[in-house]
């Protein structure tokens, strides 16, 4: 399966402001309390989403959705910039007793909190702190085999070592819960934990990412958005992750119409 096949939302963040789109299905999230947005150093892939902590309440929340509402193997990947090493990136929450999940950043290590239908809890940590540093981007990917528990996670493209802090929860429960980017929903507990800085091109999978699939989103460090994404039709070219690949036979990739008589398009 490739990146497409498994993937059920996918917001590239272009708007200024208002409603963001759902590239891939129909998931538009709504701008609560004026989410900002950023072009040039400030985005990866034409402009990226800005939370200001000190406004408070700012996020984008999505009512409850079928895409959303993942129960299994699930796989979360966005680039970051913070001001401050911390806040939900997506959650699926609101009272104690209707948590999904949630992907987070906690002091600069990565995290994901899953519970099933009778409260019971995994918490999927880094070990190190692998965010270091406010103002510079990173790529980060998780992807968790909810029954086990395990998880992998990748930082701009390179795997890190990762604790099950608790290994309770072998399903996700399935909640009504609205999904939020930016903060986490806490309902009668109001907004909390929002993130200070940039978000861009924040996707989520029905299934598990791998390091191809990792290298293509990383692209070497430049990103790419949600139209460049081609593995459905080149999942492997010679065995080689694609973002690694400059030429075939001397023609520089960008610019071959026909391998061997078939169209790359």
């Amino acid at each position: 399966m490739g990146l497409k096949d498994i993937m059920g939302a996918w917001w590239s963040f272009d708007e200024e402001s208002g409603q963001r789109f759902d590239s891939h299905n129909d998931n538009t999230l709504e701008d609560i309390n004026t989410v900002g947005f950023g072009t040039g150093a400030d985005a990866k892939i034409v402009k990226s989403a800005y939370f200001n902590s000190g406004n408070p309440d700012e996020h984008l929340s999505r009512a409850d959705s079928e895409d959303l509402s993942i129960t299994d193997n699930i796989s979360a990947a966005f680039w970051v910039m913070f001001n401050t090493l911390n806040g939900y990136i997506m959650s699926k929450s609101s009272t104690d007793e209707n948590n999904s999940y949630n992907f987070r950043i906690d002091s600069g290590k990565v995290v994901c909190t899953y519970k099933n239908a009778i409260g019971a809890r995994t918490d999927l940590t880094s070990n190190d702190v692998v965010i270091p540093s406010t103002e510079t981007w990173y790529h980060v990917a998780m992807a968790v085999t909810v029954a086990t528990p395990f998880a992998k996670i990748w930082i701009n493209a390179s795997e890190v070592d990762v604790t099950a802090d608790q290994s309770n929860a072998t399903d996700i429960r399935d909640t009504n819960a609205k999904f939020t980017i930016g903060a986490k929903d806490d309902g009668p507990g109001g907004i909390t934990n929002e993130v200070d800085g940039f978000i861009d091109e924040p996707s989520i999978y029905a299934g598990l990412l791998d390091q191809n699939m990792v290298n293509i989103l990383f692209n070497g460090g430049a990103g790419i958005g949600y139209n460049g994404i081609t593995e459905s039709n080149i999942k492997k070219a010679m065995g080689v992750p694609l973002a690694d690949i400059k030429k075939i036979g001397g023609t520089a990739i960008a610019d071959v119409k026909v391998l061997g008589g078939v169209s790359n398009a």
